[in-house]
């Protein structure tokens, strides 16, 4: 992208821009006529198929609206699938108005003790990963 003319942006190195005589493009958002010129000289360096109505990219959902005035990208398929992973687990827990119990202290193990099995512990871990997903990436 770089020996097309691209720089990354400064606050995401990630997302990258050219300005020209054309116009502003930041892949793939900017004038039409900027966008379909940084097309043809993408498709000369790489294999690549462009569909103008694209409605998935990396994972998450396109919607534009007729007009091409305005869009939504989301991942509603991450929420879908923590509410099937997780949905009957929240409904039956008891709520508090506090992070934890009033007057609850972490203590030592103590003999005897119950402990989380194996298998909630990676139930466990895997909800905290999908929201932590969802936080930075969405």
């Amino acid at each position: 992208m770089i020996s097309l003319g691209f720089k990354p942006c400064e606050s995401d190195p990630c997302l990258m821009y050219r300005v020209n005589e054309n116009g502003l493009c930041i892949i793939f958002v900017g004038s039409n006529k900027a966008i379909d010129q940084v097309t043809e000289e993408i498709k000369n360096v790489f294999n690549v198929t462009v569909n103008p109505e694209a409605t998935e990219y990396l994972g998450c959902e396109i919607q534009v609206a007729k007009n091409n005035t305005c869009g939504w990208i989301g991942q509603p398929h991450l929420y879908k699938n923590l509410e099937r992973k997780f949905g009957n687990i929240v409904k039956t827990q008891r709520t508090t108005e506090t992070p934890s119990t009033p007057g609850f202290h972490v203590v030592r193990n103590i003999p005897n003790a119950v402990y989380i099995t194996d298998e909630d512990q990676k139930l466990y871990r895997s909800g905290v990963g999908m929201l932590l997903y969802l936080v930075k990436h969405s």
